[in-house]
């Protein structure tokens, strides 16, 4: 497959049907719950700390779930139990305002948390599935492009929900007779948000089941791009240790990216005076470039090869936090984000492949799950510990911890896959 045309061309409606979810998510969940969550629980009068553990609880139930997603998924069907993560996550999302309205006191902090627990496990039961499901939807020749698609469209569809969430708390306070001080018109954004997610339900649901059917695999189909071989199903120890290593990198990763997201708007919220307009024109330009960024993935990895594009793009994501740290305005903080999230969509295409490309098809579900659980435990850690860090060492000293911890996770890879490997090789 040498260009995207010939791979929209070459894709099952499935696939469509997959990416259409997708966009829905990034425009509700990455657009409008980006922007919105925390402005919302600043607004109710919460403090970093309980903001980090509302964050964190949505990581902890991803991670905590993760394993279990993924023997839901071969048990139900990949498709089917992705349909039913994605609806917990949209009940999840608009539950989170009512509890904040409706609840007072500890019961209200207990409900808020328990409604991001609830989005959490459908996010693992969406995530750890839909991948293996692409893969099962797509061949060898056109799924570098389907990924790239998977990962780059999600943060467009972000850019114009975080757009419209920046501007659409203004619109709802004069109709509640409120200012942008009151909680009431992001509960009322909020809300919006999880009833459009629900769009993506039924579409799903129409997608056909595809299942891996279990059959020894040719020497043809255990070879990949670039020289890659897969794991045999015997190699049980080296497909651990494999998997290992591919899990604790990806945790590094996504503390370091969950730093920049768990916090971004509370930065310039609380330390930067920005207004709601503003923050959410920041994560819509973050959100829009991760999109490009996402589409060029599979040129730079036929050029570079995917281990060299996955320690790049994690070494420059280092820079975009030292960016955020280095630099106290809010155009410096814009270009860190943008730089933090618009690499991270590179690195998360590259990556998503070479994980289901790593390991035998029967155990695609449960690798998924691993690295979705340590992903998850990595954004968790840095969220919770974020909530009581930043008031102590303050958010510069918070951004260079998740730069020195992004680098790490680059050069751990690094040092693994420096040479060829019979699990994973390159012809660079």
């Amino acid at each position: 497959m040498t260009n995207l045309s010939e791979a929209l061309r070459a894709f099952h409606a499935d696939v469509y049907k997959l990416l259409f979810a997708m966009c829905i998510m990034g425009m509700s969940y990455f657009g409008f719950v980006s922007v919105l969550l925390n402005l919302y629980l600043l607004r109710l009068g919460y403090e970093t700390d309980f903001i980090g553990l509302v964050n964190g609880a949505i990581a902890f139930a991803f991670a905590a779930s993760s394993l279990p997603a993924g023997v839901i998924g071969s048990r139900l069907g990949m498709r089917r139990t992705a349909t039913i993560g994605i609806g917990l996550v949209a009940v999840g999302m608009t539950l989170v305002p009512v509890a904040g309205s409706v609840l007072s006191g500890p019961a209200r902090d207990v409900g808020i948390i328990a409604m991001r627990v609830l989005s959490g496990m459908g996010f693992s039961l969406f995530m750890v599935n839909a991948y293996p499901y692409l893969v099962a939807a797509t061949g060898a020749r056109e799924r570098t492009y389907a990924f790239a698609l998977m990962t780059g469209l999600p943060p467009l569809a972000g850019f114009a929900g975080s757009l419209l969430s920046g501007v659409l708390p203004g619109w709802v306070a004069p109709l509640l007779g409120v200012d942008l001080t009151h909680p009431a018109p992001f509960a009322v954004a909020l809300m919006f948000a999880g009833a459009v997610l629900l769009l993506a339900v039924p579409v799903l649901a129409r997608a056909g089941d595809r299942e891996p059917a279990p059959r020894a695999r040719s020497p043809g189909e255990t070879r990949r791009s670039q020289g890659g071989t897969s794991l045999s199903d015997g190699a049980s120890g080296a497909l651990a240790v494999l998997v290992f290593l591919l899990a604790f990198t990806g945790l590094l990763r996504s503390a370091g990216e969950g730093a920049a997201r768990s916090f971004f708007n509370v930065y310039l919220d609380l330390d930067l005076a920005a207004s709601p307009a503003r923050i959410g024109l920041l994560l819509a330009v973050g959100q829009v470039a991760a999109a490009p960024a996402a589409l060029v993935a599979p040129a730079l990895a036929a050029r570079a090869g995917k281990v060299a594009v996955i320690v790049a793009t994690g070494l420059l994501t280092a820079i975009g936090l030292v960016i955020l740290a280095a630099i106290p305005h809010w155009v410096a903080a814009g270009i860190g984000f943008t730089l933090v999230v618009g690499l991270r969509a590179i690195t998360q295409s590259v990556s998503a492949v070479m994980h289901m490309e790593i390991v035998p098809a029967q155990r695609r579900s449960v690798t998924s799950g691993v690295i979705a659980m340590s992903m998850g435990l990595g954004f968790m850690s840095i969220s919770f510990g974020g909530g009581f860090l930043i008031p102590a060492i303050g958010f510069p000293a918070f951004h260079l911890f998740a730069a020195a911890i992004t680098a790490a996770g680059a050069l751990i890879f690094w040092l693994y896959f420096r040479l060829p490997r019979g699990e994973y090789r390159t012809s660079t």
